[in-house]
């Protein structure tokens, strides 16, 4: 704590201390911290920062339909004008669990990330938090991954008009996945550009894909 403290407002670090500790299972007093104690278990919804950035994304439509989605079993905080402040500050003042990146059909966001704000980002990840991310036709979610993290997701493969009858399935590795909870198919809503599981890092698990020669992958989750 000492630490955490140095240089800055005691007093206010003090509280924040607190709150963490409460949250983590620990149970305070003035005299000293009791030994971890169990709570009764509650409803808490995880805490989202959603890119709303009409610079971005469409915020009118797409990413607007998104965030009315989730928005009833996640606490989002929209980022509406990412220029206003760090990616690291919001990440840590909102209390961060998950970072909703829509799809960046209207601007292409690593190239006015910060290094500080892609540090921050990698260390939110590595720390254990969620990066959802969803694909776009003009490869700015392969630029962001690649200028963030150094993975490269391959092109898309030849985007599937909105006519086509196509659907996905649950994968075998993706039953052992949380998402193995989810429906056994996903339908196509919209005009898609799936990627191509070969493109994919050796350590990404395919979630849903449409088992056909093509290989095309529509959910995958990549470690980091």
């Amino acid at each position: 704590y000492a630490g955490f403290a140095q240089g800055r407002d005691v007093d206010r670090d003090w509280i924040r201390v607190e709150e963490i500790a409460v949250r983590l299972g620990y149970k305070f007093n003035e005299d000293h911290w009791d030994t971890r104690v169990s709570l009764a278990p509650t409803v808490c919804m995880p805490e989202v920062l959603y890119v709303l950035d009409d610079s971005l994304v469409d915020a009118e439509v797409d990413a607007k339909n998104l965030l009315e989605a989730i928005s009833p079993i996640n606490d989002v905080t929209p980022i509406e004008n990412y220029f206003t402040g760090s990616m690291r500050a919001l990440i840590y003042t909102q209390h961060t669990q998950i970072i909703n990146i829509p799809e960046l059909e209207n601007g292409d966001f690593e190239a006015i990330l910060s290094e500080d704000d892609k540090l921050a980002i990698r260390q939110f990840t590595y720390a254990g938090g969620a990066l959802v991310v969803h694909g776009d036709f003009n490869g700015n979610l392969r630029k962001f991954l690649l200028g963030v993290f150094n993975i490269d997701i391959g092109p898309s493969a030849v985007q599937r008009s909105m006519e086509s009858e196509v659907k996905s399935y649950l994968t075998d590795s993706g039953k052992e996945t949380p998402f193995g909870a989810g429906p056994s198919q996903l339908h196509r809503r919209n005009a898609i550009a799936p990627l191509i599981s070969r493109d994919l890092p050796e350590n990404a698990t395919v979630i849903y894909d449409t088992k056909n020669k093509a290989e095309e992958v529509w959910v995958a989750t990549i470690p980091y």
